[in-house]
């Protein structure tokens, strides 16, 4: 029996009609059993923006999830997120995340220490450091946001779980796995690991353009469910318009074959894909990849070629309001003042940037672009 991907339409964040509409993607999509069971809800929280920026998860489509799921029988929900620069608590309540978990009924987490879980099937990592809410929930739910991703074109569901790594610790990530597809195979290891066992996804109003903190609002009006998370990725991933198997994230865990057989191993219910894509959708470009010129060129051109054809983030500086945010979350220390006394300008230094886009991510006034 084929695993399946619900399509819901939902046009506003109206708090009645979002809820029909969660409900009935849980519904469609095989319900899961949460009955007197403990469940970890994960919304994407990359930073304590407003909800009209579509920079997360929205409060009233939390909340809304959490009563969907207590009515399912659930014993206790909680809810949190580990974003990469601001705590957890001062992002949740900037969001106004963590105010509609409490009004829901459900109980916020701090995800700011760490224990380790093992990882055994882990293609990459045998081991993460994770949040302890991850060993004190029976069931993990992704609540992510559809959203473009300048280092994986598009973030979604298996994508928001890297959240369960506390704050700065993601840093050592970006620095062990600098290449996209390392990185994209670390998540699907992460994946294995916490066993996520459905995800829901705000469709509602999308983020288009530069992403995932410096896009545009992008309304889409759906809701997208499914028991498995790869298959509502390469659904969602359809619908802003890529090719999902190009989509390294989907194609590390497509070769995993834990979750899906193949790209078309699932079935979809409620609207049909072809029928709500966004065919002018702002995508991040897909670049080729050019390692496979390393072998073939001299090392001084393949440098040249790589300088020229590999994007990388550049500083506005009429912008920049020098929040250090950018320094901070740089896992190689690339970035830093110049001149370091008079704290002029923030400058980058190229020789050592692994082009993670960490900086861009985290950056509150746009004056980081990639180029």
């Amino acid at each position: 029996m084929k695993d399946k991907v619900a399509i819901v339409k939902c046009g506003s964040y109206a708090p009645t009609e979002l809820y029909d509409s969660i409900k009935k993607a849980i519904s469609l999509s095989q319900a899961i059993d949460v009955r007197g069971k403990t469940v970890l809800l994960k919304p994407n929280i990359l930073s304590g923006a407003a909800p009209e920026k579509a920079v997360t998860t929205h409060p009233e489509f939390v909340k809304q999830c959490i009563l969907c799921i207590k009515e399912l029988g659930a014993e206790k929900i909680i809810v949190g997120d580990s974003p990469g620069y601001q705590s957890s608590s001062f992002a949740g309540k900037k969001s106004g995340i963590m105010q509609a978990v409490l009004e829901a009924g459900g109980e916020w987490e701090d995800f700011s220490d760490s224990v380790e879980i093992k990882n055994p099937r882990g293609a990459l990592v045998k081991s993460f450091n994770l949040a302890p809410v991850v060993q004190k929930a029976d069931i993990i739910v992704s609540l992510p946001k559809m959203k473009t991703h300048q280092l994986l074109y598009y973030t979604g569901a298996m994508k928001n779980l890297f959240g369960l790594v506390p704050g700065l610790q993601k840093a050592a990530f970006h620095l062990r796995f600098q290449k996209r597809a390392l990185f994209s195979k670390m998540v699907a290891d992460l994946n294995l690991c916490v066993k996520p066992a459905f995800a829901i996804m705000d469709a509602v109003t999308a983020m288009e353009g530069p992403g995932p903190g410096s896009g545009d609002p992008r309304h889409v009006g759906l809701v997208i469910a499914s028991n498995n998370i790869l298959a509502l990725d390469i659904t969602a991933a359809s619908i802003m318009g890529y090719k999902p198997e190009k989509i390294p994230v989907i194609a590390e865990a497509l070769n995993t074959k834990e979750w899906l057989e193949n790209i078309t191993g699932f079935e979809t219910l409620g609207e049909k894909i072809e029928d709500v894509k966004i065919p002018d959708f702002k995508k991040i470009k897909i670049l080729n990849d050019i390692t496979m010129f390393r072998s073939r060129l001299p090392s001084f051109l393949y440098k040249i070629l790589r300088k020229t054809v590999v994007k990388k983030p550049v500083i506005n500086h009429k912008k920049c309001i020098k929040c250090n945010n950018c320094i901070e979350i740089c896992p190689i220390a690339a970035m830093e003042y110049f001149p370091k006394e008079s704290r002029e300008k923030i400058v980058i230094d190229y020789k050592k940037c692994i082009n993670c886009y960490c900086c861009h991510e985290v950056c509150p006034d746009k004056a980081i672009v990639i180029k």
